[in-house]
């Protein structure tokens, strides 16, 4: 017997469902869950990426008012944003390597959702040398050396002849190519691409916005899916909630879906399904929060005092 019912102390009310049914609740919050994890491994990686960007921020403003030892600054700074860049790069694998699981998970039947995915990421790879690079240096930072081998910090005036001129700071992180060439753990291919010395930020910003391309392509991809296996579990909640004639700001306690196991008295339950919206609320919440990064190469964070430009 299946039903749906509350798992709470005393008596409830119990529909009674098909056994069919009980596995479209099933499957349902697979799907969700495989949605969720999704949306909560780009978070971990975009938040990653705002810590990368906040902190260039602070370091400038730091450079711009304080005065420190030269040695002092550089070290502090060279250990921040090796972790920042560590932090990054394990988030963007963590995230690029189980995408393809999530959603293959999402398709049982199709033995090409997968493939679609890795192309997605291979097209990238093949087009874009900071995808290349990236690429690479994630795995020679996990496995062999840190990123970061030359921070540059300081300032110059926009326009010494007029009196509204400002003195505008910034920071430059750089990979050195004279760094890595010789390390069997760097890869060969990327390593004959490379200037002398490769601008980190940009590299980030590329690579963090082709990401972006391919998780708004799985988004996509999932939407409908992930709608139905939603839609499932509301109309459950709903139905129930009908029949217990619960009001429409009382919800119900503990409902689940039942498998039950009648041969023995009172009847024992094999298997339940819990029946709430609230936690894939949040995976709908950080698909809002999270939208297109797709062209982080040309946005800029200001404080100028410049009001002639409209922002």
């Amino acid at each position: 017997m299946y039903s749906l019912s509350e798992w709470v102390l005393g008596s409830t009310q119990e529909l009674e469902i098909s056994e069919s049914r009980f596995q479209r609740i099933k499957e349902a919050k697979k799907l969700l869950s495989e949605g969720l994890a999704i949306e909560e491994k780009w978070e971990i990686l975009v938040s990653n990426y705002v810590d990368l960007e906040s902190d260039c921020l602070s370091a400038t403003t730091s450079h711009m008012l304080f005065s420190e030892q030269p040695y002092e600054a550089f070290f502090k700074n060279t250990v921040l944003f090796n972790k920042r860049l560590v932090n990054l790069l394990t988030a963007s694998r963590l995230y690029s390597e189980q995408i393809e699981s999530h959603i293959g998970r999402c398709f049982p039947d199709s033995s090409q959702i997968k493939d679609e995915v890795k192309s997605w990421k291979s097209k990238a790879y093949d087009s874009m040398f900071e995808y290349r690079f990236m690429e690479a240096l994630r795995n020679y930072a996990q496995h062999r050396g840190l990123a970061v081998h030359q921070i540059t910090v300081g300032g110059s005036w926009t326009d010494v002849e007029r009196e509204d001129a400002e003195l505008r700071n910034g920071i430059k992180l750089f990979t050195h190519k004279s760094k890595v060439e010789d390390d069997s753990a760097f890869k060969k291919t990327v390593v004959k691409e490379m200037p002398e010395k490769v601008d980190l930020m940009l590299m980030v910003r590329v690579y963090i916005s082709e990401l972006s391309k391919i998780h708004l392509k799985a988004r996509e991809l999932l939407k409908d899916r992930l709608a139905e296996a939603r839609e499932v579990i509301s109309s459950s909640i709903d139905e129930y909630v009908e029949l217990s004639n619960s009001s429409e700001d009382k919800k119900v306690l503990g409902l689940h879906a039942i498998h039950w196991d009648e041969s023995v008295k009172p009847k024992k339950a094999i298997e339940k399904q819990s029946l709430l919206l609230e936690w894939d609320d949040m995976r709908v919440a950080l698909t809002k929060k999270n939208g297109s990064l797709g062209n982080l190469k040309k946005w800029v964070v200001t404080s100028s005092l410049d009001y002639k430009k409209k922002f």
